[in-house]
């Protein structure tokens, strides 16, 4: 009798619901969070002061290694030439953009054999299963990769933490292999997202930080070398109002096509049309538009192009862009968080017949456009025009 109710009390425990844990300080990426029950990259436990950038402070260098475990199945020369990328990548964006908050960049120098101590400030583990790692593993079920920051100094701006990705094959072996390292922009890929979040940056969709990254690793190699080669893809990540933009896209949708091209060019298009943006936001912006008679390049200008009107769309000011943690002298985390970019721009573009048409310009916003079809949502570049005082698509970069 003993041993049955002893077997009974512990079926029920074992039924119990256990409840969840959060590690203080700790980013998560990339997998499922075994106590949060969130699948594919979206392990984002929401703490003070977390998924903030790891370093803002100007005063110490960051001190940072990496490891390779000997079956992570990439050649040393690839993982350098990927660091190398990642690292170029990054620092251009910084620089082109000004991107303000003090972010510190984070710089890996691979040497082949090297060991990390577990006193740096950051450590690259590629394959890697020491103590920390297998620890932090106990939070994700089948991971590619993850950002996991073991400690803050909200005050001195400065974390100590490590990436760590999977090996070649870790999940699939043979010719399905996942993931898979071997094909062309995975590795910097993933890596460029992870460092992302080193930087307080969160998911945003459409650019590196999308939150569907280890599901481009699956993907086709040109829809690869979009989603995984850039910081920005079909969105872009920071909005800056003089940087170059050079985006394809469509006319309108299929009930309005010809009638946009017509209204901009004063004649009905022949054959297939292409249409691209391409300048600048602030200025010498112009929409050109190609179809079997030849190209148009017509002029946009804008009212106040320097106007930052994130709080139009609820859906436009996404939280989690370049977030830094800072502590008040009343020892409370402040989050600031660095606006992305999104716009409403309102100005006029110059059309063949030499008329200007009222125009407005939706910069990473989520534009929904209802359709007989269902609800269509457009994001990246959206111009608009007014028929009747309503507007209606007369560009967009890209649909999804």
């Amino acid at each position: 009798m003993k041993f049955l109710v002893l077997a009974l009390l512990l079926i029920l425990a074992s039924c119990a619901e256990k409840p969840g844990r959060v590690v203080p300080h700790s980013d998560m990426e990339v997998g499922l969070y075994s106590q949060g029950g969130e699948k594919d990259n979206g392990a984002e436990i929401i703490e003070e002061g977390k998924n903030t950038a790891w370093f803002t402070s100007p005063l110490n260098p960051i001190i940072s290694c990496v490891e390779v475990a000997p079956d992570f199945g990439v050649p040393d020369a690839e993982i350098e030439r990927a660091l190398q990328e990642v690292w170029s990548d990054w620092g251009r964006y910084f620089r082109e953009r000004a991107i303000p908050g003090g972010i510190e960049q984070v710089a890996f120098s691979y040497k082949r054999g090297s060991k990390c101590e577990g006193d740096e400030d950051i450590a690259l583990y590629l394959g890697v299963r020491n103590k920390v790692v297998t620890e932090a593993m106990k939070k994700f079920d089948r991971p590619v990769g993850f950002a996991y920051r073991v400690s803050a100094d909200f005050k001195k701006g400065w974390s100590q933490g490590f990436i760590w990705i999977a090996s070649h094959g870790e999940y699939t072996k043979g010719r399905s292999a996942y993931p898979d390292w071997r094909a062309k922009y995975n590795l910097k890929g993933l890596l460029m997202h992870e460092l992302g979040h080193v930087y307080g940056v969160g998911h945003v969709p459409l650019t590196i930080m999308d939150e569907r990254v280890s599901e481009f690793l699956k993907a086709g190699d040109n829809e690869r070398a979009v989603r995984l080669n850039r910081i920005d893809s079909f969105r872009d990540l920071y909005a800056c109002m003089g940087c170059p933009v050079d985006k394809n896209g469509d006319l309108g949708f299929t009930n309005t096509h010809a009638d946009n091209f017509n209204l901009l060019v004063g004649r009905p298009p022949v054959g297939p049309t292409v249409a691209r943006v391409w300048g600048t936001l602030s200025k010498n912006l112009s929409l050109r538009l190609e179809d079997f008679q030849g190209s148009e390049d017509l002029r946009i200008e804008f009212d106040d192009a320097g106007t930052d009107q994130s709080g139009v769309n609820g859906q436009g000011d996404l939280q989690g862009i370049f977030r830094v943690a800072r502590m008040d002298d009343a020892g409370q985390v402040k989050v600031t968080s660095i606006s992305h970019g999104a716009r409403v721009l309102y100005g006029r573009i110059h059309t063949k017949k030499g008329e200007w048409v009222p125009v407005a310009m939706e910069v990473n916003l989520v534009t929904e456009v209802l359709q007989a079809t269902g609800l269509l949502h457009l994001d990246g570049i959206v111009i608009k025009v007014f028929n009747q005082g309503r507007p209606s698509v007369l560009f967009y970069s890209v649909s999804y």
